[in-house]
């Protein structure tokens, strides 16, 4: 039961990275915006999805190394 907070933490970040990249994708190649961040809210600025891919990897990345070091930990 320790690790599933953590895992679902690493799921969010995941989607807050894959958001991220895609509105600035979106903003960059084409003139309109993919994922669903624009539809729930009205178009937001592109520091809010530079910040969603920034903030998405640090929390996969910490959440990605805190589960390695747990499973080195158990061998």
């Amino acid at each position: 039961m320790k690790g599933y907070p953590k895992a679902f933490l690493g799921l969010v970040g995941w989607l807050a990275l894959i958001q991220g990249v895609m509105g600035l994708g979106g903003r960059f190649f084409t003139d309109s915006e993919w994922g669903l961040l624009h539809r729930w809210v009205d178009t937001p600025p592109l520091w809010a999805y530079a910040t969603m891919l920034v903030v998405g990897g640090a929390v996969v990345w910490w959440s990605e190394a805190d589960r390695k070091k747990a499973s080195a930990a158990k061998t």
